[in-house]
């Protein structure tokens, strides 16, 4: 690392982890795991604020969860495991196994059933 130009620089440099020969920026762990962690936070601290100065209500917030939780996640979860079969070897087997244990709970749940019937009433 070059030891030339301003205190503040040379810090800037090692914290962020560029090279000051070649500028070249190499990841840092605490950079990785801040570029995991700020986003998120962010947007909790987001939707604190707007809980709190009223510019959305409780019930829109429930029914806002409840689409991100019933379609959101799913959509989430499927779009990475579908991007991830180029990138991993044993991802068509994952999801395999996600269709299957999706397709043997929707089944029975579609069917009607005598204990289902009775457990309802």
């Amino acid at each position: 690392m070059v030891a030339a130009g301003p205190v503040c620089c040379r810090v800037v440099r090692r914290v962020f982890g560029v090279d000051g020969a070649r500028g070249e920026s190499h990841a840092r762990p605490v950079m990785v795991v801040l570029n995991a962690l700020v986003p998120t936070f962010l947007i909790i601290a987001l939707g604190a604020w707007m809980q709190r100065s009223g510019f959305v209500t409780a019930s829109f917030l429930r029914e806002a969860n409840r689409i991100t939780y019933w379609l959101g996640l799913p959509a989430l979860l499927f779009s990475q495991l579908v991007a991830s079969l180029h990138d991993a070897a044993g991802a068509e087997s994952l999801l395999a196994a996600m269709a299957l244990s999706t397709g043997a709970m929707v089944v029975p749940a579609s069917s009607p059933s005598p204990f289902i019937s009775t457990a309802i009433v």
